[in-house]
């Protein structure tokens, strides 16, 4: 193999990781943005490596010289595990314990939610802070005027009448609900797959925390610039190199 081919390899092989610590850089922003959010779900960075065929590297009597290995983000993962409770002290304001995500509608069809800071229109509807309805066993809840109570299995009293029950679903696999932002999730699946929860255990006056680590994402952030600055400088010392190997043979010319 030539010594250029070779620092092409070379190239390409630091690019890949170039591009890659960049799109974790933008994740682990996305994270640290959404520390304080109620709800929010952080995501987690998987790579991979991969080589070519060796065919394509192949050189003399048939032997692989080289093979480059590239690395790459083959996917973002959302973490699901729960984050802390905060008492709040708000009715309206409930909190999944363990499994299962609210439901809401939107124009897009239905959303699924762990973020329980909801609110009240002046015609009583149940929503989230940014006006979605918020499903109920029979659709979307409407409440009298009078004093809210939520108990552990979703039931909703006003004045110790029950008019209404969130609806709390669970996933066959929660690695195909995609997020639509406001930490919203659509689900990937059909929709018999979505179930009702049988036993619900909400925590009212309380709301779920991210669970994103803040420490943890500086700590991760650090890492990923340094190693992004470093895949950088590799790459700018393989185009010096070549630079300077197109120059030399310009002159033995």
């Amino acid at each position: 193999m030539s010594g250029g081919s070779l620092l092409n390899h070379g190239i390409y092989v630091s690019t890949s990781g170039f591009l890659s610590q960049q799109k974790r850089l933008e994740m682990i922003a996305n994270n640290l943005a959404n520390a304080n959010t109620a709800g929010f779900k952080g995501d987690v960075a998987v790579f991979e490596t991969s080589s070519p065929p060796l065919t394509a590297i192949w050189a003399g009597e048939g032997r692989p010289v080289w093979t480059p290995t590239f690395v790459n983000l083959s996917a973002i993962v959302t973490d699901f595990s729960e984050g802390p409770l905060t008492e709040t002290g708000n009715p309206l304001d409930v909190a999944i314990v363990g499994q299962g995500f609210f439901e809401i509608q939107t124009p897009q069809g239905p959303r699924y939610t762990r973020r329980g800071d909801f609110a009240l229109t002046g015609d009583g509807k149940l929503v989230t802070q940014e006006g979605q309805p918020v499903m109920g066993q029979g659709g979307p809840i409407t409440l009298t005027e009078g004093e809210i109570e939520i108990d552990q299995g979703g039931i909703i009293y006003v004045d110790r009448n029950e008019e209404g029950r969130l609806r709390v679903v669970t996933f066959p696999d929660t690695r195909r609900l995609v997020k639509q932002g406001r930490g919203l999730f659509a689900w990937a699946g059909g929709s018999s797959e979505v179930r009702p929860l049988e036993h619900v255990e909400l925590r009212s006056k309380h709301l779920e925390n991210s669970n994103v680590n803040p420490v943890m994402e500086m700590v991760r952030m650090i890492e990923t610039i340094r190693t992004y600055e470093a895949q950088q400088k590799v790459i700018h010392s393989f185009d010096s190199t070549e630079k300077k190997a197109v120059d030399e043979v310009g002159r033995l010319r």
